[in-house]
Order: C-alpha cells, then structure tokens, then sequence
C-alpha cells in the first residue's frame, strides 16, 4: 500500500499528496456527464481529509472525503451534496465508491458505495458544473487556489480509479470483488510507495 500525507492532516497539514494535473478527458460536467471515482482506504480512527477531487475549496467539480467527527464519506458534484452511512475510520481497509448517474426519475444524481454495497445516507442531486480549471489531487483538494492544497488525508490510499462512466450496483459489487477486469480511464495501483507529488511519479495504468 502507498501512505499517502504521513505527515499532518487538514488545511495546515503538510504531508504528501499526488497532483494528476487537469487533463481533458477528466473535466467532466457534474450535471451531464456520468462517472465512477473508487479507491481502496485505510482510515485510522479520527482522521479525515480528501481522497479524490478536483475542486478549489468551496468550488467542487467533484470530491470524496471522510468527514472529521462521524467517520463517513462526504460527496460533492458540482453544488449537489451526499453522504454516507458506514463509519469506516476503523483501522481496517475499504474500498469507496463515488458513482455520478442519471438517475430512474430525470436528473443525474450521485451517491457512495463501501464494500460493494450502496452505502448512502443521502443521494446527492447533482447541479452546475462548476472550475474546469482545478487539478485533480489525490490525498487533498486545492484549498484557496490552484496552487496550493487543504483538507489533507492523513491515512493510506491504494488503487485509484476513475471511470468515465457510472458503473452499475453489480459492477460495483464486482470492482470490490476483484472480479471487474475493465480497465479505467486513469488509475494508479500507488505501489511505488511515497514519492513527489507528481502523478506522473505513479504509473497510470488506464485506458488513456
């Protein structure tokens, strides 16, 4: 497993976090565009921070966190706000899900999954696209501008995966499995261990 920031947590924090830059082909719109975000985590009790975004503080495109009192995952896509049930800072490894579907009754909606299993507390309507311009990190999001980073995870985070399409309950199920051999658009196994903070420090093993 990488380690991703050991070395603080939060806004002030200053351990590790991996920038993936803006590419194109990951600027999706929240209120059109369907996706997947998945990774594997390992949360200690009383942590929190970002595992995967692309947003500037306030202004989310897209973000996964774990909150820092109930121990659930946070969601926002573009203004549209979700949550999760399952307190996964245990200690123990979990494999998250952040799905962006169009959702049976009209608008795209977007909720979590932990373990396979649909995990949320509340689905999140998704509205606005909103920065194009933020790079995505992993382990952090940027916090007042696109220069500099907040809300640091302080925890270890392995197999990051984006799709550019929302996975269905099963696929999801399967991901979690190990038994979804459909390559991504981007992931990174983040086996090489800590390095820069640079994605290009880690292979991307995706489709793009």
């Amino acid at each position: 497993c990488n380690i991703i920031n050991t070395s603080g947590a939060g806004p002030s924090g200053t351990g590790d976090y991996i920038t993936v830059g803006s590419p194109s082909d990951l600027n999706f719109a929240p209120a059109s565009d369907e996706f997947t975000l998945s990774a594997w985590v390992n949360v200690a009790n009383n942590e929190f921070g970002t595992f995967i975004s692309k947003a500037v503080d306030a202004t989310r495109q897209y973000q996964l966190h774990i909150g820092s009192t109930a121990g659930t995952l946070g969601t926002q896509v573009g203004t549209g706000v979700g949550a999760g049930l399952t307190d996964i800072a245990d200690g123990k490894w979990h494999h998250i899900v952040l799905r962006n579907f169009v959702h049976p009754d009209g608008p795209i909606k977007h909720k979590v999954y932990v373990d396979g299993v649909d995990d949320h507390n509340s689905t999140g309507t998704t509205s606005s696209s909103v920065s194009a311009t933020a790079d995505i990190l992993i382990g952090a999001r940027r916090h007042s501008d696109n220069t500099d980073s907040g809300f640091r995870y302080n925890g270890k985070i392995n197999d990051v995966r984006i799709y550019d399409y929302a996975l269905s309950d099963d696929q999801i199920a399967s991901l979690y499995s190990g038994s979804y051999n459909v390559t991504p658009l981007h992931g990174w196994k983040l086996d090489e261990g800590t390095a820069a903070n640079a994605a290009g420090d880690f292979e991307d093993w995706g489709t793009a």
